[in-house]
Order: C-alpha cells, then sequence, then structure tokens
C-alpha cells in the first residue's frame, strides 16, 4: 500500500471511531492536484481543492455562493489536528488571492465538510476563520406503526394538481431559512423552485404527504425517494436510505403536533420500503429546528464549515 493508501485506511478507521454512520471514504480523484501535509518525511494528510462556479439557472445558488472553493481532506492518525492545520495553511491564502486577484469577491465561500461528533478539528476550523453553519442530520429509522390521525384531519399524497400549495410550503420553509447564513435570497429562486417541483411531481420523482382540515391544506412533507437520493448516499452507512426535502405548516397551525405528525408519517410510509436512515439539512442557528428535529430522533452527522465570502472584511 502506498502512502496515500495508508492515510485514506486511517483517516476511513479513525472516521468510523468517531461516529459509526460513517462510512468508509472514497478515495480522492487521481487526476487532480493535491495539497500534502508530511511529518518527520511521511504522509500524514492530503487534501483536493476544487472550484465550482454555481450557474445562475441553478437552485443550488439558493443555498451556496456563486464561486464556491471547496476542499475534500484526508488525514491519517498520526497528529491529525496538525495535518488538518497544514492542509489549511496552504490552501486558504492560495484561494484568498485568486478572489483577490479574479471575479467578485463579494459571492464567494469556503466550504468544507466534516463529520460533526469530530469536535477536536472544531479549534481549527475556527482559528481558519471557517464557521460551522449547516448540519447534515440524520435519523435512523425504527420499526412503527401509522401514526394516530385526528378524527378531522386527511393525509394524502401529493400529485401535480397541488403543485401550488407544495410551492407555497416549499418557499415559505425557505423564507424562514433565509434569515441564517445557510440559505441565500435571491430573486430567481421562486420561479426557478416552482418549475423544479411541477417537474418531480408530474413525474412521480417527489414522494410529498399533505394534510388537510376542512378542505384545505394545511402541511407538507417531502422526501426524495430512495432510489434518487444521490446526496445521502455517500454520508451515511446505513442503505437505503433517503433525503428529507421539506417540512411546514401554516402559520395556524403551528405548535400543534402536525408537523411532527408528518414526519411519523413519513417514517412509516419511508420504513415500509424498507429505509433505514432519513437524512436532512438545518442550520445550526435556527432556533426552531434543531429541537425540532432532535425530537425526533435526528442528530449531526456531518458539519458544514463555511466561510462567505472568502476575503475578511478589515
Amino acid at each position: 500500500m502506498d502512502d496515500e493508501g495508508t492515510v485514506l485506511t486511517e483517516h476511513s478507521a479513525r472516521l468510523g471511531s468517531v461516529d459509526a454512520l460513517i462510512p468508509p471514504q472514497l478515495p480522492l480523484p487521481a487526476d487532480q492536484s493535491r495539497i500534502l501535509a508530511e511529518r518527520d518525511g511521511r504522509l500524514v494528510g492530503l487534501a483536493v481543492p476544487a472550484v465550482e462556479k454555481i450557474p445562475a439557472d441553478s437552485l443550488d445558488r439558493g443555498f451556496t455562493s456563486a464561486v464556491q472553493y471547496r476542499l475534500r481532506v484526508r488525514v491519517g492518525v498520526d497528529h491529525p489536528k496538525d495535518a488538518m492545520r497544514d492542509l489549511l495553511d496552504q490552501w486558504i491564502p492560495t484561494v484568498e488571492s485568486e478572489v483577490r486577484d479574479h471575479g467578485d469577491p463579494a459571492d464567494t465561500e469556503l466550504f468544507l465538510r466534516w463529520p460533526s461528533r469530530d469536535i477536536h478539528m472544531t479549534p481549527v476550523f475556527l482559528d481558519h476563520g471557517l464557521l460551522p453553519v449547516t448540519v447534515l442530520a440524520v435519523g435512523v429509522l425504527k420499526e412503527q406503526g401509522h401514526p394516530s390521525v385526528p378524527a378531522d384531519l386527511e393525509l394524502r399524497l401529493a400529485g401535480a394538481g397541488d403543485l401550488d400549495f407544495v410551492h407555497r410550503m416549499y418557499l415559505a420553509e425557505r423564507k424562514f431559512s433565509e434569515q441564517f447564513p445557510g440559505t441565500i435570497a435571491r430573486p430567481e429562486t421562486e420561479g426557478l423552485l416552482r418549475e423544479h417541483l411541477a417537474t418531480r411531481l408530474a413525474d412521480g420523482d417527489l414522494w410529498a404527504w399533505i394534510a388537510i382540515r376542512d378542505g384545505e391544506p394545511v402541511g407538507l412533507v417531502a422526501v426524495s425517494p430512495p432510489s434518487d437520493t444521490r446526496l445521502a448516499k455517500p454520508l451515511v452507512s446505513l442503505r437505503p436510505n433517503t433525503y428529507l426535502e421539506c417540512c411546514c405548516v401554516v402559520p395556524g397551525e403551528r405548535g400543534a403536533g402536525l408537523g411532527k405528525l408528518l414526519v411519523r408519517l413519513a417514517h412509516h410510509k419511508l420504513g415500509m420500503e424498507g429505509v433505514r436512515a432519513v437524512m436532512l439539512h438545518y442550520n445550526l442557528m435556527n432556533p426552531l429546528s434543531v429541537p425540532f428535529w432532535s425530537s425526533l430522533g435526528y442528530r449531526p452527522l456531518w458539519t458544514h464549515w463555511q466561510r462567505r465570502p472568502v476575503l475578511k472584511t478589515p
């Protein structure tokens, strides 16, 4: 095994000991340039930097800057904090120089995703101006029956004819999230989101359940079909898994347990399909999301460390 293979093996073993739900990590792309960290002539860490320019017509622009500088890191068991510090010391000044010399520095960010339970890295990230912004949380599904539903409430699958309400709920969740740093308000998002949802509802590419009271829709929970969960599969060891996209209820229904009922319904339906884990994002500064999802059994798996914009203001 070469030095890089040794680091990868140690890296996967270390993360697995920190969190049993972290799967073995993949090798870094062989055809991309590397940043190396060495100690006493031995390779102890490596990273692959990348830059992604998000198209203006992409929904991703609602969650990231127009230009995102990413770093994928692998560190071994020999002084991992020092290895991480060395890699960041090399990467960040290079990115800062590039941003200073090219493009719009305001719409840029640094991004690094790291296991939430690896708290030993927290001071290293903070020392480099990276902040914990968003969590990718996991809920492990346990066998459960259909939740009890009040007699005056109807729960049904959403279809193409429900586009207006589904769109309204997604937007309401976004508008609240825009108060926190993980979501970016952009004027084109509303139209792009409606088009995106219309296509998915028409194609059956979105599993969404609507709560109806007195003939009016009052709540929504929506998940990606397990066969189409490109995001979650490489990040959690349990298979199959899926991603929960939206849970929102109308203002008059909030605080009475309807949101939890909808999530438990989704858990029941997903469990019947054999799904073992559900992933979702929430912002660490959101005072509603953190306790809500924790009460339903979700806990942080990966943390998104970011610096936006790249260049610090004086």
